[in-house]
Order: C-alpha cells, then structure tokens, then sequence
C-alpha cells in the first residue's frame, strides 16, 4: 500500500545521527522517509524508486547526478547556511525550491568567533599545554594581549556577524563593520571598505559565505593593514582568506595572529599554519552543538512541511513558487 506521506530522501547518516532523537522521531513520522546509506544498491534502488521522491533533505554538497535521478523532487531542504556548493543554477532550472538553516546557527558560530579571539590573544591553548606537559614549572608563560577595548572589525554583518557584534558588545570596544552595503537599523559604524575597516581594526572577525565574490577577499593588503599587533579570525569560509598570503605576514611579523575555524582545503589545514604558536585551529566546529544540530534540522523539517503544506518557506534560498521574490 503506498503511503500518503511525501516521500523524502536524505543522503548522509552523520546528518541523520546529528539531528538528535526528537528530530528523527518527527521526520520519521510526516514523512514516507528513505534513508539512503541503509539500502544495499543505491544506483539500483534510485534507478527503481528515484520517480517517487518530492524531497530531500541534505547536507554538505548535493551532486547535479543524484539529482538527476529525482526527476520529481520540488525542494532540497539543506543544514547549513553555505550556498557556494549547491547547484543553483539546476535548482532554477528544472524549479526545485532550495532552503538552508539560517539563523538557526548563528549565536554557535559567533561563540566560537569570541573562543578563537580570546584563545590568540590570551594565549590559552599553549597554556593549556604547559600545565598538562609539566612545563609551568620550570617556565615562565608569554604574555598575553587584552581582548576588551579593541577595535573589533566584523566582515560580512549577516545573521552570524549581528549574533557576534551582540557579543562584542560586552567586551566594551569599539565595533564597526563592512558589508557590499550598509545594514539597515544596524547601529555599529558602517565602513566604506574593506581596507579602511581593516586599517581601524584590532580584530578583523570574518563571517563571509563562500564563492568567487568572497574568494581571497581578505589578502595580503588587507592582512597587513591590521598591523603586526592584529588579529584575523575567520568562522565563514576558509576561501575567504588568501592562506599563502596568511602565511607570508604571519612569519614576517606582519600580523599578530590568526583564528580559524574554517580553511581552504577542509578537511586539511595549512601544514605551515600547523606550525604557528600564534595561530589557533579549530576543525570547523562553528554549528557543532547538540542542540545547534537539532534546531538546523528541526528548521529543515519545516522548510518541507511548508513546502508539502502549502505555506510560505521559512528560510528559502530559492523559491521556485516565487522565483522573483
């Protein structure tokens, strides 16, 4: 007997692990849902089934072949906010609605941008080090740099940006920003470039998406405005920042430290950033909370139930009910 609920394909089983036992529970119960991983032949299984499928929900990079064999799939409803390595361009084509998490991640994202700020500045994962290696007691620590009454530059005052300029507020500095144009009703000065943002800046937190308009926009102009005391953190897209250039300032003193939670090549750092006593990396761990997951998953679900219901998406990227929207 063929199911009255909307036949929804998900991909990834770390996706479907990650969006906790609520989140699973729900989807399990609107939706005819095909977890793809726990079939034997999944070439095999879409060749025979992929005709059913209205929806999928996804993570990471979703292939324009797997998509092909969903010929009736209306809506991808994807975790995360990244939008540089879905197939937009096919979404508009064949009018397939696309939804990210916006939103739904941002105050996760934004604490790390604080972790990795405090962490150069206060030198926090070496003394960490010197205490578990026994070397505090023969060795005096560095000192550190204050982190409250800076000049915190924020590049890219999105949703993720606003959550981390609500954040800096309390370490009482100075907060300005630079975005293609002005945020309105946003109340932090508002740079013309991002040069005279980088130039006025102790901080320059980067909250950018990916894709060719962000790619290498922080070079090494920009590095070496911030000044040999300066401090670039970047919790958008590792792409964003030109690493071999990151590299270059950071061994000739240019600049002071660098915070990342993302890089050019994931999964792989920059081996000479590996290196580097005052640089901190993280393995892009920005949305990687319980209850962060959840709330993303949570939202993906109500992306499809819109969809399948009738009513306005929450989060679209691409309405294919309103493509001009």
């Amino acid at each position: 007997m063929t199911s009255s609920k909307p036949r929804v394909l998900m991909l990834d089983p770390v996706a479907y692990e990650e969006m906790g036992p609520v989140a699973r529970e729900r989807i399990d119960d609107v939706f005819d849902l095909t977890r793809l991983w726990e079939v034997a032949d999944g070439d095999a299984y879409l060749a025979a089934h992929g005709t059913e499928f209205r929806g999928i929900l996804g993570r990471g990079s979703m292939p324009v072949a797997t998509l092909e064999k969903l010929p009736n799939v209306e809506i991808v409803a994807q975790t995360g906010v990244g939008t540089d390595k879905a197939p937009i361009d096919y979404y508009r084509a064949h009018n397939i609605s696309y939804t990210n998490t916006r939103g739904s991640l941002s105050d996760s994202v934004a604490d790390i941008a604080i972790i990795l700020g405090l962490c150069v500045t206060r030198g926090i994962i070496n003394g960490d080090h010197r205490v578990r290696s026994g070397a505090w007691a023969t060795e005096r620590p560095p000192m550190g740099r204050s982190f409250s009454g800076k000049n915190f530059g924020i590049l890219g005052l999105g949703s993720i940006g606003s959550a981390l300029a609500r954040r800096l507020e309390g370490f009482d500095g100075t907060i300005r920003y630079h975005n293609r144009r002005p945020v309105e009703g946003a109340s932090y000065e508002y740079c013309e470039t991002l040069m005279d943002l980088a130039t006025r800046s102790d901080f320059l937190f980067m909250a950018l998406p990916g894709g060719a308009a962000t790619t290498a926009i922080v070079d090494e102009t920009v590095l070496r405005a911030l000044g040999p005391d300066g401090i670039v953190v970047n919790v958008g897209r590792g792409t964003a920042i030109d690493e071999e250039a990151l590299v270059r300032v950071l061994k000739d003193g240019g600049l002071g430290g660098a915070g990342l939670d993302v890089h050019a090549r994931e999964p792989h750092a920059n081996p000479e950033l590996v290196k580097m006593t005052n640089v901190v990396l993280l393995p892009h761990l920005g949305s990687s909370t319980t209850e962060t997951r959840a709330a993303m998953h949570a939202l993906c679900i109500d992306n499809l139930l819109a969809h399948f219901e009738g009513r306005p998406l929450p989060t679209p990227v691409f309405d294919a009910k309103n493509p001009n929207g």
